[in-house]
């Protein structure tokens, strides 16, 4: 999904900070303020909780890349203890297929598992719209398989899934967007796919790495809503949206609108390209730039890079087998 690259802090002006102190108690929650030197990953080692947990709480740009000096943070009043930021929560792997659950999309699971869509239909026997329902088993690559147990409650509230625990407000509003989604007329995967190229070439990004990534994030569905809150093709969470639409883009974007999150997605990954190897851009998309900088990619941030590469040689090579550049 996307994520904010820490160099925006650096271009609005916006220093990156860590470090807070306890200012207040809320229901089930303390109140933090952050000081200048402050890190994301100091604050959740300080109160015994992880780097994802206060990005979904307080439902923080990309991967917690971007935090100010005077900002208050909501963090939990009793995380489990002994928790530390070692980048994404592994996934337990139980040797099974993967069971689908409600809310899922077929497009969320191969984001979710570092796969492709087109990988998921050739080994599910899945149709052309990549229809799935509740309590099918789907086969995953090996690497990839990961528990059919049913969600778990989390400690502070929410609700885990792959791994990785999101609050009910960020839960809630996912299912608002799926809904919307739902209800609205989207474009085709073809008028996608050409969207994609059209808005890469105006803002000069290369088309077969976007389309890679938008095939590795939701294989061109404009309805695919992660649980974390990823909307549409892209995959962009709406804090991402809102600080691309003030920053770069400057105006509004409704990221339910094909067109306007085509352009979110790919306006963030222009910037990231120009900040950064090719690879190292494409971590960042998933991982956050300034994460990738400091602790390198976790292990599935490589997944995620390696499978959207290969897809980029694909459409490279078919882009020069037919002649469109």
């Amino acid at each position: 999904m996307s994520t904010y690259p820490a160099m925006f802090g650096r271009a609005v002006g916006a220093p990156l900070m860590v470090g807070a102190v306890v200012s207040a108690s809320v229901p089930g929650a303390l109140l933090i303020h952050v000081h200048r030197g402050d890190t994301l990953t100091a604050i959740a080692r300080q109160h015994h909780t992880t780097v994802p947990v206060l990005v979904a709480l307080n439902r923080l740009p990309g991967n917690g890349d971007l935090i100010l000096a005077g900002q208050t943070l909501r963090v939990p009043g009793s995380a489990p203890a002994g928790h530390s930021d070692a980048g994404p929560t592994a996934r337990p792997a139980d040797g099974g297929p993967y069971a689908v659950r409600p809310g899922d999309t077929a497009g969320a699971i191969a984001r979710t598992h570092h796969t492709t869509l087109t990988w998921l239909r050739a080994h599910n026997r899945l149709d052309q719209r990549w229809t799935i329902y509740v309590g099918q088993r789907l086969t995953l690559p090996e690497a990839a398989r990961t528990t059919t147990r049913p969600a778990a409650r989390a400690r502070h509230g929410g609700e885990t899934f792959a791994g990785r625990t999101y609050p009910p407000a960020v839960l809630a509003a996912a299912r608002r967007h799926r809904l919307a989604l739902a209800r609205a007329r989207v474009p085709s995967r073809s008028t996608v796919r050409r969207l994609i190229v059209a808005t890469a070439r105006r803002f000069s990004v290369d088309p077969a790495l976007a389309l890679a990534l938008a095939e590795q994030e939701s294989g061109f569905q404009q309805r695919a809503v992660s649980p974390a809150d990823a909307v549409g093709t892209m995959q962009v969470l709406p804090a991402t949206g809102t600080f691309v639409a003030r920053y770069v883009i400057r105006r509004p974007l409704d990221l339910l609108r094909a067109h306007d999150n085509i352009t979110a997605g790919v306006a963030l990954l222009g910037q990231l390209t120009r900040a950064a190897p090719v690879d190292q851009a494409v971590a960042g998309y998933y991982q956050g730039l300034g994460s990738v900088r400091k602790n390198g990619m976790y292990a599935d941030t490589k997944a995620y890079v390696r499978n959207v590469l290969a897809l980029r040689r694909h459409y490279s090579a078919h882009s020069a087998h037919t002649g469109h550049r």
